[in-house]
């Protein structure tokens, strides 16, 4: 029941009205020439006229006129209202003069308590319409976030689907060959084979995984692409310390490597890849460069590998990370530096 409550706007604005009455009535209450009782009185008759004025905006004109594009209505009826409720404020104001001195004329004029009551009205509407708005605007931005967020992992589960069973099938082809030659790299092959598996399908689910984890599994991809590729290409991984509990989004490395076997291995005779990992405390540098064909392809598809990761890390990585891209004559590099958990 108190979560309810709480979770509902209108505990908010309940708050918010407690607020403004006790705050503007404990200062008033202070001036030595007017009690907390005459104070008090005064803001809650003028915090009613204030609430019907306010009420009608946020709920009305502003739903209904401003947000739809009718600016001219909009102002229009706001003015209209002002003319309505505006007498009822200083009705209200000369109200709680009179309960409080009802033997004491009002002070001011009643031209000169329309024109403060105005000057009060137009203060509260813009204070609560920014409040409305700025409510709005975080709203909408937690939105986009949410959405981004379910974009990246339907595409995140999209390109898993799409690449295992490609990588699958040419990985159980070449496990079928070594079976058959009874190759002693057959083992090792299932070994890592599984535990790509085993971290695609169970590790990857989580929001942040062991760096340790990231790296092994970019290992035992290299591992299986040197079984695949023999000779033909020269495969280099440096790496200056092992990780030590820093922890990375899944799967955010990968994609990087995955094109660079792409382009540094295939389509070309002798081809080269360069992969270099650099952690100092809690940042990473990681660094790969690979050679790239002489001649290039008839279609050119990067995929939505790259794109992912890129929006990946603009999501969970914000301020936290640098991406450099480049595509040489001979080569392509790609360095990212972050910083993790």
């Amino acid at each position: 029941m108190v979560n309810r409550l709480i979770d509902s706007r209108w505990f908010y604005h309940l708050l918010f009205w407690v607020v403004l009455v006790g705050l503007f009535g404990f200062v008033l209450g202070n001036n030595p020439e007017v009690t907390y009782k005459e104070s008090f009185t005064g803001v809650v008759l003028q915090a009613m006229a204030y609430a019907v004025m306010v009420y009608l905006n946020l709920l009305v004109l502003i739903p209904r006129y401003l947000q739809t594009g009718k600016y001219a209505q909009y102002i229009a009826f706001l003015i209209l209202s002002l003319a309505l409720t505006v007498p009822l404020h200083a009705a209200a104001d000369r109200l709680a003069h009179d309960i409080n001195y009802p033997d004491v004329e009002y002070p001011a004029s009643y031209i000169q308590t329309l024109l403060s009551s105005s000057i009060n009205m137009l203060v509260m509407l813009a204070l609560t319409t920014a409040l409305k708005f700025s409510k709005k605007w975080f709203k909408d931005q937690q939105e986009k976030k949410d959405l981004e967020r379910e974009k990246l992992q339907a595409e995140l589960k999209y390109l898993k689907a799409q690449i295992n069973p490609h990588f699958l099938f040419n990985t159980l082809n070449n496990l079928y060959g070594l079976t058959l030659k009874k190759s002693d790299e057959a083992p090792e092959m299932v070994m890592r084979l599984s535990e790509i598996m085993r971290y695609m399908l169970h590790d990857s689910n989580e929001r942040l995984v062991p760096l340790a984890s990231e790296i092994n599994y970019l290992k035992n991809y290299i591992g299986l692409q040197l079984i695949r590729q023999l000779d033909r290409t020269e495969i280099r991984f440096d790496i200056n310390q092992e990780p030590n509990g820093q922890l990375i989004a899944p799967l955010l490395l990968i994609p990087f490597v995955e094109n660079s076997f792409k382009h540094g291995a295939g389509g070309v005779e002798k081809g080269w890849i360069h992969i270099n990992v650099r952690l100092s405390g809690n940042r990473l540098t990681f660094r790969i460069e690979n050679s790239k064909p002489l001649e290039p392809p008839d279609v050119v598809s990067h995929g939505i590998g790259l794109k992912n990761v890129q929006s990946r890390l603009e999501l969970l990585y914000p301020d936290k990370h640098s991406l450099i891209i480049e595509d040489a004559a001979d080569h392509y590099l790609t360095e990212l530096k972050l910083e993790l958990s």
